[in-house]
């Protein structure tokens, strides 16, 4: 008599609905069976489940945000200036959408700040994380509703980008490491955005204000010219 065992493993999910939330269960079965011949025999199996393995899968809520407002605060000229340690203050607005899930929790939130030559376009300088109260880190936001983050302070490095790149400073909201909720992904333009943008002047190499002033020097001039002529 040859006896063969083999084992199956079987992965169930379950969803187990509860307090207006659902919990996606991971459950690993091992199905251990013997198979048992001999010559002409007809052959038995037997089997015997085993759970072996029980856990949550995690599952992230999707949020529908946009930044409703930014202001910076300093530098008041919003004047920035080529090279390390530009210090900036800003205040912003987060809103969320009417059909947006709740954001509740203990470590909700990441904001990041930097300066691009497009509105909403890529930094052109790295990115820097403003450091959030613990109150502000816990701040919840229902469906519908807003709440504003203030006194954020931001020390950007500039010295690795000129000011052709330097257009505009933007902040965008995040969901921090630790938060249970993600971006949901905008489906068009007009779609909530999570990243606010607005207009600054650079001083340094290739400086807008720079550019502006040969400009209007230039202009004065045409202008002169074909007053006399």
């Amino acid at each position: 008599m040859n006896n063969l065992g083999s084992t199956i493993v079987l992965i169930l999910f379950l969803e187990i609905s509860g307090n207006n939330e659902s919990t996606t269960v991971e459950m690993t079965v091992e199905m251990h069976t013997m198979e048992m011949t001999h010559e002409m025999e007809d052959f038995t199996v037997e089997s015997t489940p085993t759970v072996t393995h029980c856990g949550h899968a995690h599952h992230e809520k999707e949020v529908s945000l946009r930044v409703s407002d930014l202001k910076i605060h300093q530098p008041d000229d919003k004047i920035m200036r080529i090279g390390g340690g530009q210090a900036v203050d800003i205040t912003i607005t987060i809103s969320s959408a009417n059909d947006s899930e709740s954001i509740v929790g203990d470590d909700n939130w990441m904001i990041d700040s930097f300066v691009t030559s497009v509105s909403r376009g890529n930094p052109t300088a790295p990115a820097v994380q403003a450091k959030l109260s613990v109150a502000q880190q816990g701040t919840d936001l229902m469906p519908g509703e807003s709440f504003t983050l203030s006194n954020l302070r931001i020390t950007l490095d500039l010295s690795t980008v000129n000011c052709y790149g330097v257009t505009h400073f933007c902040a965008r909201a995040k969901p921090s490491s630790r938060a249970d909720w993600m971006l949901k992904e905008a489906e068009t333009e007009f779609d909530y955005m999570h990243v606010s943008c607005q207009l600054v002047v650079c001083s340094g190499k290739g400086s807008s204000l720079e550019a502006n002033t040969k400009t209007w020097c230039v202009l004065s001039m045409l202008v002169l010219m074909n007053y006399i002529l």
